[in-house]
């Protein structure tokens, strides 16, 4: 259910606009395994009169800022790495070229702090059974199979220590 709003200072053709709205809905898609269906996209045009770079108005240039908000912890570094290059390339071919100092910023927020239809995503991500509870025996079952592996985990460990 990312949210992505991306300002550019430049002047945007409906072709461009389409462009930058599937090339961001394919980066969330392929690289950060969202749902293209729960992926909204604003862009907005901000006028060159009103974008600085160092303290000097950036008439004679194309920048663009990209703020992507995610579930915090939902992917590694790698993939929002890929991502960030993937979003430069993105914007690059569309509106460029761009500014180095065009961002992207990946905004991971906890799951408790966001959703979407009046439930949180951590809400989301709870397993709960067909009458809609909080499905107790599974979260118990779970905990005692992790117990169950730290245990043995441990166990393995302190042979080693013993036998090498």
């Amino acid at each position: 259910m990312p949210y992505i709003s991306i300002h550019v200072s430049s002047d945007l053709t409906q072709l461009q606009i389409k462009n930058l709205v599937e090339g961001t809905t394919n980066i969330m898609a392929k690289i950060l395994h969202k749902k293209a269906e729960l992926t909204a996209v604003s862009i907005t045009k901000i006028d060159k009169e009103h974008w600085f770079i160092g303290n000097k108005l950036a008439t004679n240039s194309v920048s663009a800022y990209v703020n992507a908000k995610i579930s915090k912890g939902t992917n590694t570094d790698k993939e929002k790495s890929d991502a960030l290059r993937a979003f430069n390339q993105l914007l690059d071919n569309e509106i460029g070229p761009l500014t180095p100092t065009s961002y992207v910023i990946l905004d991971e927020v906890p799951a408790t702090d966001w959703g979407y239809d009046g439930l949180s995503q951590q809400a989301r991500m709870l397993k709960r059974t067909e009458s809609g509870v909080i499905d107790m025996q599974y979260y118990t079952e779970k905990g005692k199979k992790e117990r169950s592996d730290f245990i043995f985990s441990r166990l393995q460990k302190f042979r080693q220590a013993i036998f090498n």
